[in-house]
C-alpha cells in the first residue's frame, strides 16, 4: 500500500497573496517618487512607505512561501513523511527505524530505535487524510509485523 497526498490549496491563494504584495510595494514606490519629485518628502512618509512597504513583503513572502513549500503525505513501505501545512517542519520515519507504534486517543505516537519519539496527531489533517493515514500505518505496521498499542489517555 502506498499513500503519496499533495495538501496544497487548490485555490490559487499563493498568486492573490504575490499579486497583493506587489500592489503594495509598488504604490508604496510610486508614493515615494511622487514626493521626491515634488520635494515634499517629510516623516510621515517615512511612516507610509514603510506600513505599505512591511504590508507587500509580508504578502509577497507568504505568497512565495506557499509555492515552494508544500504539504504532503506519504506512507509506503519504505518511510512515512508528513508535513500538514506549509509552516511546519517535515519529518520522515523510515520503518526500519521504528520500534513501537502506540494509538493514542487519535494520535499515533511512534518510538524510533535511537529512543526518540515522533506523534502523528491526526486532528491536523482533513477526516479523509487523517483517515487515509490511519488506514496506511494499520495496513503497513501489520505488513512489518510491527504491532499496533492502543493506549487509553
Amino acid at each position: 500500500m502506498e499513500i503519496n497526498i499533495n495538501l496544497a490549496d487548490n485555490t490559487k491563494k499563493h498568486l492573490i497573496h504575490i499579486a497583493i504584495g506587489v500592489v503594495f510595494i509598488l504604490v508604496g514606490l510610486i508614493y515615494m517618487m511622487m514626493k521626491i519629485r515634488d520635494k515634499s518628502f517629510d516623516q510621515f512618509d517615512w511612516a507610509y512607505l514603510g506600513f505599505y512597504g512591511i504590508i507587500g513583503f509580508k504578502y509577497l513572502i507568504q505568497g512565495l512561501i506557499e509555492i515552494l513549500r508544500k504539504a504532503y503525505v506519504i506512507i509506503n513501505n519504505e518511510k512515512i513523511a508528513l508535513k500538514p501545512d506549509t509552516s511546519t517542519k517535515g519529518k520522515t520515519i523510515f520503518w526500519k527505524d521504528i520500534l513501537t507504534i502506540k494509538q493514542v486517543g487519535k494520535n499515533y505516537e511512534i518510538r524510533c530505535t535511537d529512543n526518540t519519539s515522533f506523534t502523528i496527531y491526526l486532528s491536523h489533517y482533513s477526516y479523509k487524510v487523517a483517515d487515509e493515514i490511519k488506514l496506511g500505518l494499520e495496513t503497513i505496521a501489520a505488513e512489518k509485523a510491527i504491532l499496533i498499542e492502543a493506549k487509553m489517555n
